[in-house]
This record gives structure tokens, C-alpha cells and sequence, in this order.
């Protein structure tokens, strides 16, 4: 994305009240990535809309709702902070599971992420545009991405608790991948909140006097539990595709999550042939995970054993999951 601006290939319209972008070559416009995106916003990613300027392309995207993460930061505690981190993580591996969207596509500079006070939602900027695709693209994405959050961490001492600073280490260290930090975040951001750490903006009663005026410390109100939706369960599963050609990683946030090649009937989509429209269902409840095969044509297999149909099958971290002729590996 950086590479996109710093080549004029895009121009980054400033002083407007919502974020716009200029493309400067029409034919970088990615016409089904911009029709995914329309569905999107519910699931992180801000809504755009597709305008036509002085001949070319103008994509605005609807940002004034929202507080930017830099100025939303110091109305946060530690635990607020962490919930924030684990939201924006659980969006970035949906769309790392999404087989039309990419990373490298996002903004991700700070001023770039966009924080729904209420809830701690997070939403992006994402560029429906063509670029070549290349595996640097993607390390540098997410090299990008850690740099913005622990600058973030550095410039509010206020944030730094003991599990802030765990999280800040993890960060820097390129051999943590994104989905054990989601895992680790999430678990942080938990602990904060036993020990009462948990905490975002005043109550939404004062939300059109915080959008115009800064925020001090003293605004603080603690909040019973997370609000966004992908931090509601008591258990959460990560399923990541293994030896495939684009990295597919499901963040399992529900109590049920079906699997399968029908993406208007199922959570996760799978783009295999061999895969059936409908093929199984994931289940955490009461503490346990379990996967239950729907009647699928070429099977569901656990560890390289293929379970019966309609019948739950316990699942536990490390388990190689097989869907016809594609794996996943299980982290709980």
C-alpha cells in the first residue's frame, strides 16, 4: 500500500472530512475487490464509495463516524488498548482467510485505523485496486503494521502495563506469527480486564461532544465486557489452512462456524472444487471445540481419521484437521 503512495500510482487526498484516495491509473481499479468491499463494513472494513474526478477515480471512504486510533489512544487504559489490538488482528486474519482480499491492499498507518468509540470496533481502509502480488507485499504488510502499534505503545506511557509490555515484545519478534498474537492479545486484553483494566471512552450520551472536543484521562469509564462481537465467546479457535497458494485462516468467534465452498451459506469459504458447498460445522461450547461433518461428499477427516456425519468429534490445539484433500491445523 505504502509502495502504491509513494509512487504516485494513488494520491492520498488530505483536509477532507472523510478519507478519499485519487487513482491515478484507472486500470489499478479492482472491480470485484470493490464489490466485496461494499458488504464488508460490519466486518472491519470502512464503507467506499466509488466517485469519477476530473477523469479518473476517486474512492471516499466514510471515516467521520469514527476516531482515528492515535486520537482515541488517550482516552484508553491498558485494557482498553488490548481490546482495540485483539479486534484489529481478528479483522486482519478474516481477510487473510478472504481468497479476493489482500493485506498489502490496506492503509495501515495510524492515522489509517479507525476506532468505533462505543464498542472499540475496529474498521480499516481498504484500496480495491490490482498490484502484483508478491510474498515481500505481504511480510511487509505485517512488519508495517506491528512498527504503527508498537509506536503507538511507545508515544502513551499511560498503556503500558505489564501485559502491554508482554504484547510490545511478542510485536518485535518476526517469528511470532499473526494468528499466536491474536491468541496472545486476546488473552491479555482478558487479563487486564479481571484485574480491572478494562476500560474505553465516556458513555455514548456524550459521543457528539467527544467527536469535536479531546479527550483527557479523566473521561474514563469502565465497561462490564468487550462489546465487539469477536470477543463475546468463552473459547476461541484459530483453523489455518496448511500448504496452500494464498494463506486461508478462519477466526472461529462464535459458538457454531460452517465450512464450505457456498460463500452464501457458509462462515469460512474454501475455494476447492473437492470441497462441498456445505461441508462441516466447527462448535465451541462449554469449554470444548468439536467439529461436526454435514454429509460432506469427500469427507472430514481428524488427524487422518474420517469422522461420521452429523456426529460431533472433539477437536484440541495442535489437531490436523482434513477437508477432502485440503488441512488445517488447529490452535485453541
Amino acid at each position: 500500500m505504502l509502495e502504491l503512495l509513494k509512487n504516485n500510482s494513488i494520491t492520498e487526498l488530505e483536509n477532507f472530512q472523510n478519507a478519499a484516495y485519487i487513482l491515478n491509473d484507472s486500470s489499478l481499479f479492482f472491480k470485484t475487490g470493490y464489490k466485496i468491499l461494499q458488504s464488508l463494513e460490519k466486518n472491519g472494513l470502512v464503507r467506499c464509495a466509488r466517485l469519477k474526478y476530473n477523469g479518473k477515480i476517486k474512492l471516499v471512504y466514510f471515516t467521520s463516524k469514527y476516531r482515528s486510533l492515535p486520537t482515541i489512544v488517550p482516552a484508553l487504559n491498558s485494557g482498553g488498548f488490548l481490546s482495540v489490538i485483539a479486534n484489529l488482528f481478528a479483522n486482519i486474519l478474516d481477510i487473510k482467510s478472504n481468497g479476493f482480499l489482500f493485506c498489502r491492499n490496506i492503509h495501515a498507518s495510524a492515522d489509517k485505523i479507525f476506532i468505533d468509540q462505543n464498542t472499540l470496533a475496529v474498521n480499516m481502509i481498504y484500496l480495491p485496486v490490482n498490484s502484483v502480488y508478491k510474498e515481500s507485499a505481504v511480510s511487509s504488510f505485517e512488519w508495517e503494521l506491528r512498527i504503527t502499534i508498537m509506536g503507538i505503545i511507545d508515544a502513551y506511557p499511560h498503556i503500558n502495563s505489564s501485559a502491554v509490555k508482554r504484547v510490545r515484545e511478542e510485536l518485535a519478534n518476526p517469528a511470532t506469527g499473526l494468528d499466536r498474537l491474536y491468541l496472545m492479545i486476546l488473552a491479555e486484553s482478558k487479563s487486564d480486564g479481571r484485574t480491572g483494566q478494562t476500560g474505553m471512552l465516556q458513555s455514548a450520551d456524550d459521543t457528539e461532544s467527544l467527536l469535536t472536543q479531546p479527550l483527557s484521562p479523566s473521561d474514563y469509564a469502565p465497561v462490564n465486557q468487550i462489546q465487539t462481537g469477536v470477543l463475546n465467546s468463552s473459547l476461541f479457535m484459530i483453523v489455518t489452512a496448511v500448504n496452500t497458494p494464498i494463506k486461508t485462516v478462519f477466526t472461529v468467534d462464535r459458538p457454531e462456524f460452517i465450512i464450505g465452498k457456498n460463500p452464501d451459506t457458509v462462515d469460512g469459504v474454501v475455494p476447492n472444487k473437492a470441497i462441498s458447498r456445505v461441508h462441516c460445522k466447527l462448535v465451541c461450547r462449554s469449554g470444548l471445540c468439536s467439529v461436526v461433518d454435514l454429509g460432506s461428499a469427500n469427507g472430514t477427516f481428524v488427524n487422518g481419521t474420517r469422522i461420521p456425519a452429523n456426529q460431533p468429534v472433539a477437536l484440541n490445539d495442535g489437531d490436523i484437521l482434513r477437508l477432502a484433500n485440503s488441512e488445517f491445523t488447529i490452535s485453541i
